[in-house]
């Protein structure tokens, strides 16, 4: 991974950027893609090859909120990659290296709000490829704006510009500086989400087949209790130890009690999102 420029300039472009090359043959069992994200916590997407040629690119926030479905893992952890990318079909956003910071930032907020804060591909004119976090250009083009007011103070004291329009420009800046830090906090919010929701739903969606299958369980313990009520010595010293009734009385409690925690996170985490999108409209406005 490239180290992001502490040189930036208005005309820099992504190639000075933070950009990640990590890459997978499509043939791999789908499970490879986890274990590289758990050793690149930070890595927001993951290339994939067909015999060392570029095909695509799937990010940490589809590949996780997709396998955190019932059954995905199940289905798809021992298939190749191949499966879950065509399953996936996701849109995938391309951009020259020698793309400058500004127009890259003002083209990637355009994308629509489910993949505006997907990573971007940057393909160099070797047609080598590389991911770039959209948190990285954000920041960047940040630092660009930082520069661009200095420059403004500074051709202000050299060409004596009229204060009017002078503090026209600051406030212009301050609403731009305003507008990236709301964007920032959808991002962090994004991230927070991805984290906390999709594994809540994941328990609360394995709670209803723990559910289902406890309930059968009670159901066939019933039934050997109703046709056999003297049981042998040893069976009657394992139910006197584990006090089966107050087990099967227990159980439903418990399950129901995860289920209400995992709802009230969801709930939780759905609220804390709605306030981002709120503040962001009003930013927007």
């Amino acid at each position: 991974m490239n180290m992001i420029t502490t040189n930036l300039e208005l005309e820099s472009t992504v190639q000075e950027l933070s950009l990640w090359e990590v890459c997978i043959e499509l043939d791999k069992p789908t499970h490879n893609l986890n274990v590289l994200f758990q050793e690149n916590p930070l890595m927001p997407g993951i290339l994939l090859n067909r015999s060392n040629t570029y095909v695509g690119m799937i990010s940490r926030q589809n590949f996780f909120e997709f396998m955190s479905r019932p059954h995905s893992a199940g289905l798809f952890s021992e298939r190749p990659i191949e499966h879950l990318y065509n399953f996936l079909q996701s849109e995938i956003f391309i951009l020259p290296e020698d793309t400058s910071i500004i127009n890259a930032t003002q083209t990637a907020l355009q994308r629509k709000l489910e993949s505006v804060y997907e990573p971007i591909v940057v393909k160099s004119q070797s047609d080598k490829y590389k991911i770039l976090d959209i948190q990285q250009l954000l920041l960047a083009y940040s630092k660009i704006q930082a520069l661009t007011l200095n420059r403004l103070q500074k051709s202000q004291q050299e060409s004596k510009i009229a204060q009017t329009d002078f503090n026209e420009l600051k406030q212009n800046y301050t609403k731009l500086v305003r507008q990236e830090k709301t964007l920032l906090l959808s991002t962090i919010v994004g991230e927070i989400n991805q984290e906390i929701n999709n594994p809540a739903k994941l328990i609360a969606g394995n709670l209803i087949h723990v559910s289902r299958y406890i309930q059968e369980l009670v159901d066939l313990v019933s039934l050997y209790t109703k046709h056999y009520p003297e049981p042998i010595t040893e069976i009657k010293t394992v139910i006197n130890q584990t006090k089966v009734n107050s087990l099967i009385n227990d159980l439903p409690k418990l399950i129901n009690s995860t289920k209400n925690s995992a709802r009230r996170i969801q709930s939780s985490m759905d609220y804390l999102r709605s306030l981002s999108i709120t503040n962001e409209i009003g930013e927007k406005d």
